[in-house]
């Protein structure tokens, strides 16, 4: 199978998950033969031939990140577009409307997600694929602190609820992470003994996977698509945005009771297997045949 991925970005100092979306094309590259695009290396209208060389060298499939102005191209030329596109406020803006009408499949991460771009953009040709994690990457010694450490990791943006942060950290203690390199984030978490997520909304969270597999509990807003990737036990450690004193209550009660923190983690490390990479590469190689 001969597939054209086109992804934003593939510098190591990004904040987001693009290069462990990249991962996937060493993942099946025994089974598809990928044409990668990475578009920040290229100006709009070189982007433009070089899709049009993609078909012509055979390409007729796109797996499109995101991307507006790829996905109009892959149109342009006739491929069967797969638009990836998982993003919480979901706001009604032209571009959007007009590549989800163009797709031939949008595919997003989860039921809730799914959804809610039925409802709002009335589209029916959608398929749920969940984000992806390489777990051995997220094998790191966990580190010992003399106390206990919460961890806010995130970008400085209200989509992410920073404007909750200085009243959540009234009342506990938090290590404030904005923006940090991807490549870090095990290594910050190995070093923490919870997360906190007070997002305003979520697609798939990605951080919350990589918590479960590197073994700490969270407690996070009940937005997006996040009651779709939790067990029953986690939600009960999902609050309403905005309330920060449940919050709280619940970061102490994982803190201070043994029993639940080793459940909570246990529970992470079984249900983060389901978003490992090779299994989710085999739902990923299957959307395109």
């Amino acid at each position: 199978m001969k597939l054209l991925f086109t992804i934003p970005d593939d510098s190591v100092n990004v904040s987001n998950q693009y290069l462990q979306v990249l991962e996937m094309t060493k993942v099946l590259q025994n089974k598809v033969d990928f044409f990668v695009l990475v578009e920040k290396k290229y100006p709009v209208l070189l982007r433009l031939l070089i899709i049009l060389y993609a078909r012509l060298k055979g390409y007729k499939k796109a797996f499109i990140y995101y991307s507006y102005s790829s996905l109009i191209f892959a149109k342009l030329f006739c491929f069967k577009t797969y638009f990836w596109h998982c993003y919480w406020q979901l706001k009604t803006d032209y571009l959007l409307i007009l590549c989800l009408k163009l797709a031939d499949c949008l595919v997003t991460g989860t039921k809730i997600m799914a959804q809610k771009y039925k409802e709002i953009y009335k589209i029916d040709n959608i398929k749920i694929l969940p984000s992806w994690i390489n777990l051995e990457v997220f094998e790191v010694k966990k580190a010992k602190n003399k106390k206990k450490t919460i961890l806010f990791c995130g970008r400085n943006s209200l989509s992410k609820g920073v404007d909750w942060l200085a009243e959540i950290s009234k009342k506990i203690a938090i290590k404030i992470v904005f923006d940090v390199p991807n490549r870090d984030i095990p290594r910050l978490l190995s070093e923490a003994d919870l997360l906190i997520s007070p997002s305003r909304g979520e697609g798939f969270p990605r951080i919350i996977i990589e918590a479960m597999a590197a073994g700490i509990p969270f407690v996070t807003t009940n937005v997006g698509g996040i009651n779709n990737i939790t067990t029953r036990l986690q939600k009960r450690y999902l609050v309403n945005f905005g309330d920060t004193n449940n919050l709280i209550l619940r970061c102490k009660e994982i803190l201070s009771d043994e029993n639940v923190y080793r459940n909570l983690v246990a529970d992470g490390k079984n249900q983060v297997k389901k978003y490992e990479i090779i299994k989710v590469g085999k739902k990923f190689y299957n959307l395109f045949i």
